[in-house]
């Protein structure tokens, strides 16, 4: 599942500078030299706009779901924080861990725990796969 931060446009939080002439000119260059993805990229751009926080739908077969800045960041962390207890518990199958990986181990499902709950506190938690 893909989700999409909802964080403050930099246009509103900041004013940002406009790009210099040459930027601007070789932006539009590599734009025009790829039509078909950019009028893509436009398309996935539109859909994913018009969601509002929480909402989900499905973009060329993949489902994406608004979500804000916080939320993004717990998915991610939660993400990684489980990729890496599956290496490591990989890793106990063929042999014992050191006490450094073990920590690493403790560590990861600390920062899962803590993800889950920021996520469930968000009403979230189908982004992992729970309930």
């Amino acid at each position: 599942m893909t989700t999409i931060a909802r964080p403050t446009p930099l246009s509103l939080a900041r004013p940002t500078a406009e790009l210099p002439q040459p930027a601007a000119e070789a932006l539009s260059r590599l734009e025009s030299a790829f039509p078909a993805a950019t009028a893509e990229l436009h398309r996935v751009e539109r859909a994913a706009a018009g969601l509002r926080a929480g909402e989900s739908t499905v973009i060329n077969g993949t489902t994406v779901t608004a979500v804000s800045l916080a939320v993004a960041e717990a998915v991610t962390r939660y993400e990684v924080a489980s990729a890496r207890t599956a290496q490591l518990s990989h890793l106990m199958d063929e042999r014992t861990l050191t006490v450094a990986e073990f920590d690493v181990l403790e560590h990861a499902q600390d920062v899962m725990a803590g993800a889950k709950a920021s996520l469930a506190e968000a009403g979230m938690l189908r982004l992992i796969g729970g309930a």
